[in-house]
Order: structure tokens, then C-alpha cells, then sequence
């Protein structure tokens, strides 16, 4: 399912303008004309500022259309995006293991070992209209590669853009309450993201084909990541419970599930190859943790909260 362009407009909603008429108070006996007038005078400029401000309203609900922030002229656009890497083209970036990933690697450190321009920054341009929902629960998060900048809105639309912001494509996944929440990862042209229908997806990068679907759980706000060419994905299930999966790169087909976590999984899982380790929290105050190449569960233990974060790992230890 592809989207055109105009999708990424939306409806602008009907806001009620009450006119604002100004009510002269009555003049007491002992009141001169002047004082009257004083009155009148305050009440047309608070009338004409309640104006102002429902115009202000009704133009900024108009914003699900592009809005240049400067002209390329002032500020080329395409540069923008390159002095802030002045020395290190995106090419050169350190990504994850496999490609672009939520919070950089596997280990979800964030870590970029590049530093960027402190002075020089300018805005280029801006998109409305993509997230429209009003769940509070965190949304993804945009990723780059091969000149296109792909971001998942809470409509359940996969949205990629170039560097001058015009949309290059739109697909939809299956309707849901929220739609996609998680990061996309990019590997080797697909773009993988999981989305609050329950199930993981793959596009195509360069025209947005849907290659395949697998249902996983009930809902998915996760990131997923890929290792060794399987993907690994938390879900969750109206239990409420969650799930740990690993699914085959190429084909989406399920390899392993686990059924058995305790609450909700919200969070992004962290791997450890060195320490052959995953670990992914959940809403039941536990952190989960499993062998990488075997599966098997490795430990459990409880902390002081709901657990709703990508899980970071370093030097042994997990975050």
C-alpha cells in the first residue's frame, strides 16, 4: 500500500472564532466622558489581541505542508546536512553492525565517534503532519542511507525523504490504534520497522515495496536489530505480557520466540556479541536477558520500575 503525496497533508480542523465585541461599561452618574472613553479604549485593544490570537490558531492548524525555513539561496539546503559532518561524509559514519540502527549499535550505546560543528547550523526546511495521534508513548526516531532519510509516524506510515525534504515515498502499514513507534533499520537497501499492529515489516528503500509482513505479537513499539542476519524485536501481547522474537532477514519468517516475559515490552533490545548476550527490559520491573547464539534464558532480575528504554550495553555491564 503506497501513499501519495498529499497524504502527508492533514485535515485541517474546524476551530470556532467567537467575535470578540467590546462591552463599554455603564457610566455612573458621577463619571466624566473621558474615563468612559479610557474604557472603550482597553476593551477594542483586548478585543483586537483575542483576534490576533484566534487568527493565529486557525493559520497555525494550516501547517501540514511544507514550510521553508530559508531560502537555499541564504542557506543551501544539501549543505546543511553536510557541514554538520563536515569531515566525515555520511558514507564514513561508525553505524551498527549491519547498517543505520536505532542509537547507532547493537550495543545501543549511541555512541558516534565524530565531531560535529558547534557554529554554522542552520535549519533547512521542515515537515508537518506526520505524527497526528496523541498517544504519549515515545516515537521513532529518523535514520539515513543511500540519500534518503526514512521516519515511521504514529499513522503507521514509513515515510523517506531526501535531503531538500521532498517526500520520495510513503507506504502504510495495517491499520492500528498508534501505528509505528519504533526506529527503522536500514540493511543493504530494506528498511525493517515494527509497528502497533503486532507485526515486523520490510521495504524497499529506494521505491517503498512492502517485501514481506510477520505477525509477532499484539503490538510493537520497539526498535528491532540484526545481528549475524536475524532480527531480533520485543513485542507485546493483551495479556499483558510480552515477547522476545528472532526473525530470518530475508524472508521474515519467525525463528524463535518467547512468550514468557512478565509485562509489556516497550523497550529496544541491546546485544553483546563479545559477551554472547541480548537483554530487554518490561513493564513487569524486570530485565531479561538470554544467550545470543543459543536462546537460552540467562537471567532474570527485578529493579525499582517499569522498564520502557532501549537497554545499553558496555564493558560487561547493561544500563
Amino acid at each position: 500500500k503506497q501513499l501519495d503525496r498529499t497524504s502527508l497533508v492533514p485535515v485541517v480542523p474546524s476551530i470556532p472564532v467567537v467575535p470578540v465585541v467590546p462591552v463599554v461599561p455603564p457610566m455612573n452618574s458621577g463619571e466624566k466622558s473621558g474615563g468612559r472613553w479610557k474604557w472603550a479604549t482597553l476593551f477594542v485593544l483586548a478585543g483586537v489581541l483575542m483576534g490576533a490570537f484566534a487568527m493565529g490558531m486557525i493559520l497555525g492548524a494550516q501547517g501540514g505542508r511544507d514550510i521553508p525555513i530559508s531560502s537555499p539561496a541564504a542557506y543551501p539546503r544539501v549543505t546543511v546536512f553536510n557541514t554538520s559532518l563536515s569531515q566525515h561524509g555520511f558514507d564514513d559514519l561508525p553505524l551498527g553492525a549491519n547498517g543505520p540502527i536505532y542509537r547507532n549499535n547493537l550495543q545501543r550505546t549511541g555512541y558516534v565517534g565524530v565531531r560535529g560543528p558547534t557554529t554554522g547550523i542552520h535549519p533547512a526546511w521542515k515537515r508537518y503532519g506526520v505524527n497526528k495521534n496523541t498517544h504519549t508513548a515515545n516515537k521513532g526516531s529518523a535514520v539515513f542511507a543511500d540519500g534518503r532519510i526514512l521516519v515511521g509516524a504514529d499513522t503507521g506510515v514509513l515515510f523517506a525523504f531526501d535531503l531538500d525534504g521532498n517526500m520520495l515515498w510513503a507506504s502504510s502499514t495495517e491499520p492500528s490504534e498508534n501505528g509505528i513507534h519504533g526506529t527503522p533499520l536500514l540493511y543493504k537497501g530494506v528498511a525493517y520497522v515494527g509497528a502497533y499492529d503486532g507485526a515486523m515489516y520490510a521495504f524497499d528503500v529506494h521505491t517503498g515495496t512492502r517485501l514481506w509482513r510477520t505477525q509477532v505479537g499484539d503490538y510493537i513499539g520497539s526498535s528491532p536489530a540484526l545481528y549475524n542476519s536475524v532480527l531480533y524485536i520485543s513485542a507485546e501481547t493483551d495479556r499483558p505480557s510480552g515477547i522476545m522474537a528472532a526473525l530470518d532477514v530475508s524472508t521474515g519468517r519467525l525463528q524463535w520466540i518467547d512468550k514468557d516475559i512478565g509485562g509489556h515490552s516497550h523497550s529496544s533490545v541491546g546485544i553483546d556479541p563479545t559477551h554472547n548476550v541480548m537483554v530487554v527490559g518490561a513493564n513487569d520491573n524486570r530485565l531479561y536477558a538470554w544467550d545470543l547464539d543459543t536462546y537460552r534464558r540467562r537471567w532474570t532480575v527485578q529493579v525499582g520500575g517499569d522498564i520502557k528504554g532501549p537497554i545499553a550495553l558496555w564493558n560487561g555491564l547493561c544500563f
